[in-house]
């Protein structure tokens, strides 16, 4: 398996850097308390546009927070927008993102404690998203040009299928892809606190999952429109992607970019209290460094530290989302663990959001919990030594590669294999495959997990189809497995398949045995050493 390609760390002028860029001449947190705090922290006055000083955090570690602008004055007879949010709302109140009052006690809450990187959000030029803002209004700012920036494309002007995806193999998205990167080098690739990375301007993606066709083409045709070679970051929703199974290291996005991260690392299933979705996002957060090294990007680990969506009022309740409550203890575990998972070679780390409002993912100082969220991002994440960091090195990795698959009876999803349990060397390790806590780590060709203990039509209680688009699935086993030399397959062909499938295994790209699996129950041994 790959160890990572020789990625250096991230550039800017961010960390000790902006100590010096700050001086001493500026004074006065404009009624912000931003010494000694506790968790009761709050700052009940809004900022004046007086002049300001900041105290950064001095650490090394990059950690960004997206950032939002879409903020402004309710005009006659709307309710302001905070009414958008849930039960709590910013110490600054429904306030105009373009107001540089605001701009500034939002970078120095953010220096203070440790975020150097803002990942401003852009719609697209002219609008209220853009419209110059970061130009006109942010980097003019006193604090403006003392945090590092980059461009987050939402990618609201691109064509979109019936289905949602964006297709490269559409004239007109290939155009505004190109369109786009040449607006970005003429507005914000010179600017000096524009981050970069060996010396390449980052741009990332929403919901590049989404991307389809001829991504890789589409990107080199815009790279070569102008003089900057931008480091692409894919940011994923969710923990799935849109077709319901495991294909993050197959699709067509995945080669097109330098780096992968989350947006939202977030299931509904797991949102019933925060320190159940900690422990289950440390897992997603392993799965998603095993992905990235495995097709040799980097990783970008993101946090969340709550959501609810359910005020938007724009927004059908069937796209609403349950409810992840907030807890701030455990939120700062999680930032360690994310530290632990990130990208040695990067070490930075991503929050879902300094100030997304709506969906209640700021982090930005409240009314119920002050500047609790940035004193756990300072403690938990920043200024965070790890004792141990997570190596996706030391996990084997296993694909079966099958040689055909066959469409579902009811879907045109192509299964192989219906898999009930994976035994490792004997029984040194038995993984009962889809019990989320007894599974390996999968990444490819795995579709949701089965559970079905009373139906007589179905021979196993758990279970997983594999297969997929690839006609392949990879997953990681544990590094204590590392020296096994056997595993056994138990599972069946699909009944409806008529005849068997041939699979080949592969061990950290190496076939090491092949087998035939019939359309009917059985137990397979396969050899883990060629």
């Amino acid at each position: 398996m790959s160890g990572g390609r020789d990625r250096r760390r991230m550039q800017g002028r961010s960390r000790r850097g902006v100590l010096a860029a700050l001086g001493t001449g500026l004074s006065g947190l404009a009624g912000c308390q931003t010494g000694a705090e506790d968790s009761t922290t709050t700052t009940t006055a809004r900022p004046t546009t007086s002049t300001w000083s900041v105290d950064p955090l001095d650490h090394d570690r990059v950690v960004g927070a997206y950032y939002y602008t879409w903020y402004r004055p309710a005009y006659a007879g709307e309710a302001p927008w905070t009414t958008w949010v849930p039960d709590d709302e910013p110490v600054l109140g429904a306030y105009d993102s373009r107001d540089p009052a605001v701009i500034n006690q939002h970078v120095a809450w953010a220096l203070e404690h440790g975020i150097n990187w803002f990942n401003i959000s852009w719609a697209r030029a002219g609008s209220w998203d853009d419209g110059r803002f970061i130009q006109d209004y942010f980097l003019p700012t006193a604090l403006g040009s003392a945090i590092d920036f980059s461009v987050f494309h939402e990618g609201v002007e691109f064509d979109r299928r019936e289905d949602g995806a964006v297709s490269f193999d559409d004239a007109e998205n290939r155009r505004k892809l190109r369109r786009d990167f040449q607006y970005f080098e003429q507005a914000y690739f010179g600017e000096p606190n524009y981050l970069t990375i060996d010396d390449r301007p980052v741009v990332s993606y929403y919901a590049a999952h989404e991307f389809t066709g001829a991504v890789d083409t589409a990107i080199q045709a815009a790279r070569a429109a102008i003089d900057a070679d931008p480091y692409l970051i894919a940011c994923v929703l969710g923990a799935n992607t849109t077709t319901g199974v495991r294909t993050e290291v197959a699709t067509p996005w995945i080669d097109a970019v330098d780096a992968v991260t989350g947006y939202s690392l977030y299931d509904g299933a797991v949102t019933a209290d925060y320190a159940t979705y900690r422990d289950w996002a440390t897992r997603e957060l392993e799965r998603w460094a095993l992905v990235a090294d495995s097709v040799d990007a980097a990783y970008v680990p993101t946090l969340l530290p709550g959501l609810n969506d359910t005020q938007i009022p724009d927004r059908p309740d069937r796209y609403k989302h349950p409810v992840l409550p907030r807890d701030p203890a455990a939120f700062e575990g999680l930032g360690r663990a994310a530290v632990e998972r990130a990208d040695p070679d990067l070490d930075a780390v991503l929050v879902t959001s300094f100030n997304e409002w709506p969906e209640y993912t700021a982090v930005e100082p409240s009314t119920d919990f002050g500047t609790t969220y940035l004193q756990a991002i300072r403690d938990g994440v920043a200024a965070h030594d790890p004792a141990t960091r997570f190596d996706p090195a030391a996990f084997p990795m296993v694909q079966l590669r099958f040689d055909r698959t066959v469409p579902g009876p009811e879907n045109p999803i192509q299964l192989a294999l219906m898999c009930d349990r994976l035994s490792v060397a004997g029984d040194a390790a038995t993984y009962d495959v889809g019990d989320p806590d007894r599974e390996p780590m999968f990444v490819e060709g795995a579709f949701p997990a089965k559970h079905t203990p009373d139906d007589p039509h179905v021979p196993y209680a758990t279970w997983r189809w594999f297969g997929g688009p690839t006609a392949r699935t990879t997953l990681f086993l544990a590094p204590t497995l590392a020296d096994a030399t056997t595993m056994t397959i138990q599972g069946t062909a699909p009944p409806f398949a008529e005849t068997s499938i041939g699979v080949d295994v592969l061990v950290d790209g190496t076939v090491t045995d092949h087998v035939t699996v019939a359309p009917d129950p059985g137990t397979y041994e396969v050899a883990l050493t060629a």
